[in-house]
């Protein structure tokens, strides 16, 4: 019967997962020696920046740089959240730029985070304000402003009504402490949030979003929905076809 052969091709077409036009996109890339020597896991920043159905469209190279910035300081909020500790030694620091230039050129091959975006080794080694563990950055801000951080951060932040309070006390803190230190010091009390006082973690999305502006949206379940929508409309149709057919046999 054609129209069964035709809800069939349709339910085939609808629900089966789409050929992927470009080769190993979602391919766990091999550990290189460079890869083992780095402490820092940048595969947590992958499903933000790289993965993302929001990913960077990297024309406009100052949004693409700070897109970029932020996706070292979550890397070294999770960082922080593993070891206690801010800064890398310089030899790590060299290697893991290198690595996550590997990783930028996954996306963008003409890309170099050196000279295009002015990154070196110190964004991942150098300390701010001899900060460098977080027992140093606790012992900087006073108790009360500490305890504010826990008491607005520790929770989700996926919606704005609890991201803006969290993001409101961390910017306070760096105007307090940071405002007039080097560029690279600004994302200190972020990095501290998202590892030691969310409850979520920096790898969580709605941690991402709120203190890095990284806005990973898996479209999953939006496409889901788009298919089902989609699917209703010839099958619906082929199901009205065999219904008429059938009447008209019956008559």
């Amino acid at each position: 019967m054609p129209a069964f052969h035709f809800i069939l091709l349709a339910l085939s077409l609808c629900f089966s997962s789409p050929i992927s036009l470009v080769t190993g996109d979602h391919e766990i890339p091999h550990r290189n020696l460079a890869d083992s020597i780095c402490p820092l896991d940048f595969t947590v920043v992958r499903k933000f920046i790289f993965d993302s159905p929001r990913r960077p469209s990297f024309l406009d190279v100052p949004r693409k740089c700070q897109t970029l910035l932020q996706g070292i300081r979550l890397v070294r909020s999770n960082y922080l959240r593993v070891t206690g500790n801010f800064s890398l030694s310089p030899i790590p620091s060299e290697v893991c730029l290198d690595v996550y230039q590997k990783l930028v050129n996954e996306l963008v091959p003409w890309l170099d985070i050196r000279s295009t975006c002015a990154f070196d080794a110190t964004l991942l080694s150098k300390s701010c304000n001899n900060i460098s563990t977080r027992f140093q950055f606790e012992g900087l801000i006073s108790k009360p402003e500490l305890q504010e951080v826990n008491h607005l951060c520790n929770r989700s932040l996926d919606e704005d009504s609890s991201c803006t309070p969290c993001q409101g006390t961390l910017y306070s803190i760096y105007q307090s402490y940071f405002i007039e230190n080097a560029s690279y010091c600004s994302g200190y009390p972020f990095i501290y949030a998202g590892a030691l006082a969310n409850r979520e973690g920096p790898a969580d999305s709605g941690t991402a979003k709120c203190l890095f502006s990284l806005d990973y949206t898996s479209t999953n379940a939006n496409n889901w929905k788009k298919k089902a929508i989609l699917c209703a409309t010839p099958i619906g149709a082929a199901i009205g076809l065999i219904m008429t057919v059938m009447r008209k046999v019956k008559d």
